[in-house]
């Protein structure tokens, strides 16, 4: 009796393990996804450079919160520009794939 369990189990993990180790997509014969291009705003740049708490560890930029800060008035356009440049053409500064945790 123990047998028929095992068997059953070696079963459905043949059958399964296709299912479990190749992307959904791939198995319904579809294409790879492809996501919607992002827009950067300038106002939403301002807005996320103005919520900055000044007092916070900064990243390995090493660029200090209250300087993003008080700049946020003249950074949006060149940031949303690099932003906008960055998600089109898939390429990021090697630099921004660092982060201290």
């Amino acid at each position: 009796m123990a047998a028929l369990p095992s068997l059953l189990s070696l079963k459905l993990n043949s059958s399964l393990k296709p299912l479990l180790t190749t992307p959904l997509w791939m198995t319904l014969g579809l294409s790879l996804p492809q996501l919607l291009p992002l827009t950067f705003l300038c106002n939403d740049v301002f807005h996320a450079l103005a919520g900055l708490i000044p007092w916070k560890a900064y990243g390995p930029d090493e660029v200090p919160p209250i300087v993003l800060k008080n700049c946020a008035s003249v950074l949006p356009p060149c940031l949303a520009k690099l932003f906008q440049e960055c998600q089109l053409t898939s390429t990021f500064p090697f630099c921004w794939k660092f982060a201290y945790i």
